[in-house]
């Protein structure tokens, strides 16, 4: 299992657009920078926890923590129902740690995801946590 802490504002993958020649690239232009602090934090986590990539079925913990707007103020975090959509956020990680932490994000059996806005004086991040889920059984 690695927990790590990846700094930074969240970003999505998955709005594609194509390009007058019929290519297809990510419409997000931050979406390649946060990969790679991802893909690095997970590198380092690894290399700490002395882990080794994981071959079989993988549960994923993810928490997606954004900034705060300016209307709050000094007021604590209401529910975060805005977008960015959790699922398009969960699939930049899912793709950031394939061949670090797992071979491939077709592995991950098990997914929790969690989005909110930062507490006061937090700055926004994703907190991941990769553990092999058991075989055979839904992880608990």
């Amino acid at each position: 299992m690695i927990t790590f802490t990846a700094p930074g504002v969240p970003q999505v993958q998955g709005n594609h657009r194509v390009s007058k020649h019929g290519y297809t690239y990510d419409a997000n232009k931050n979406l390649a920078g946060w990969r790679r602090t991802v893909a690095l934090c997970a590198q380092q986590a690894m290399t700490a926890a002395n882990a080794e990539l994981i071959t079989g079925p993988v549960h994923l913990d993810l928490e997606f923590v954004m900034p705060r707007t300016k209307a709050m103020r000094t007021d604590p975090p209401p529910p975060m129902i805005q977008r960015p959509d959790s699922s398009k956020l969960q699939r930049a990680i899912e793709d950031a740690l394939a061949g670090i932490a797992y071979r491939d994000d077709s592995q991950i059996t098990d997914l929790t995801v969690h989005k909110r806005r930062a507490n006061l004086g937090e700055q926004p991040h994703a907190k991941i946590r990769v553990t092999p889920a058991p075989k055979g059984q839904p992880h608990q």
